[in-house]
């Protein structure tokens, strides 16, 4: 939501991926904005009493960030890239599909 509805928010643990998608999505005219990825984000995640990672908390912060750190604690160290596609997921038009030309532009 930060970004608007003509950004989504990407968060990558490699910087070649995230440079390539980048470059597909500028292709497609479809635009995203590179947001960080830190280990404090995890590090809220490990304090549940009962899971070993918890991805919502009441009142939790970040949401975005939490998410892409909870899917970076499962793909270890594959080359990963979260968008966040809360703010162009909500266009008012008919048919969106956010980021689909995007992704048909790094598959290219």
């Amino acid at each position: 939501m930060a970004l608007g509805r003509w950004f989504v928010g990407m968060f990558s643990n490699n910087d070649k991926f995230c440079e390539e998608f980048s470059t597909a999505s500028q292709k497609a005219q479809e635009y995203c904005w590179r947001l960080p990825l830190l280990e404090e984000h995890l590090d809220v995640m490990k304090r549940s009493k009962i899971a070993d990672l918890v991805n919502s908390e009441p009142g939790a912060e970040a949401g975005s960030s939490t998410a892409a750190a909870f899917l970076q604690a499962f793909v270890e160290d594959k080359p990963f890239i979260h968008v966040d596609l809360s703010g162009v997921g909500r266009l008012e038009s008919e048919g969106t599909a956010p980021m689909l030309k995007t992704i048909f532009e790094l598959l290219k």
